[in-house]
């Protein structure tokens, strides 16, 4: 997450004291995205480097010019300007040590998300990363938990959503009849399905698959798609389950393809993780019936 090599203690105190100089230049340049955005990504680069954790008091004025400036009305949205400010906001996050007092900036960001993409008309491919993004910051800087959630559903990704139902085409997969007496196929789409470290999302799959593997193969057949590869244990861990079928995507980048291999297994039910864009666009293909 850092550019470049540490400062060193003294260069890092430096970077401190040169804050409300930073702080006075980003507001200068509030009217003008572009330079705004170019500025905010500088300050965030060098708190970086700097490898330093500023306080929410030193970092308050910096707060401030960014909520003026995604309070402004907005007359026209740049897409390079916005992901030029989005990958300076997340910067920020990690180097302020993920200040919760970024609150308030981050939800403004994630309510300008939903803003574009609700006009958009064409698919634009970069536009996909942006999400996870802008999504992750306002999740986890979340006062409250449930409206903070409500809130990015309805202003952040169903806007979303219903852009890649305008641009991106759908599969139309056979519908096949399911005899009476056949399991359930549920298919599960992660970014990964590691164990270890503070990755709870691979904990929790696993919770998942072990309750399919005690109800039985006679209920239900679970498969898991990861996007990327896991470390040799949690491998081992997720082999061992009996009936569990997995597929490893981490070659597949193309959505649609990863869709068609979805497809292919015939699912009666994709479940996908809530922030994540390749996985949208994977159920928005509509490979499974539900």
């Amino acid at each position: 997450m850092h550019d470049g090599a540490m400062m060193s203690p003294a260069e890092g105190a430096a970077a401190l004291d040169w804050l409300p100089g930073a702080a006075t230049e980003l507001s200068r340049h509030e009217a003008d995205a572009a330079a705004f955005s170019n500025q905010a990504v500088a300050l965030a680069v060098r708190l970086a480097k700097g490898g330093v954790r500023p306080t929410g008091e030193a970092l308050a004025p910096i707060y401030a010019s960014f909520a003026r400036h995604l309070a402004a009305p907005i007359t026209g949205i740049n897409l390079g300007d916005f992901a030029r400010l989005a990958q300076a906001t997340q910067r920020l996050w990690v180097a302020s040590g993920r200040d919760m007092a970024l609150r308030p900036i981050t939800e403004q960001l994630a309510m300008r998300f939903g803003l574009i993409a609700a006009a958009l008309k064409t698919p634009l491919p970069q536009f996909d990363a942006l999400f996870d993004m802008v999504f992750a910051p306002a999740f986890k800087t979340a006062e409250h938990w449930e409206q903070t959630t409500e809130l990015l559903r309805t202003r952040m990704v169903d806007p979303y959503f219903k852009y890649l139902e305008r641009v991106y085409p759908r599969i139309a997969p056979p519908v096949i009849p399911v005899p009476e007496t056949r399991p359930l196929r549920i298919g599960y789409l992660c970014w990964s399905y590691e164990t270890g470290g503070s990755y709870a999302i691979g904990r929790v799959l696993y919770s998942v698959m072990r309750g399919h593997a005690l109800i039985g193969a006679a209920a239900s057949e679970p498969f898991l798609y990861a996007q990327n590869r896991c470390s040799p244990t949690a491998e081992a861990q997720f082999a061992a389950l009996p009936g569990l079928t997995r597929r490893d995507l981490s070659t597949v980048r193309d959505p649609e393809a990863a869709a068609h291999v979805v497809a292919a297994d015939k699912l009666d039910a994709l479940v996908v993780e809530g922030f994540n864009a390749f996985a949208f666009r994977v159920a928005q293909a509509r490979p499974t019936p539900t």
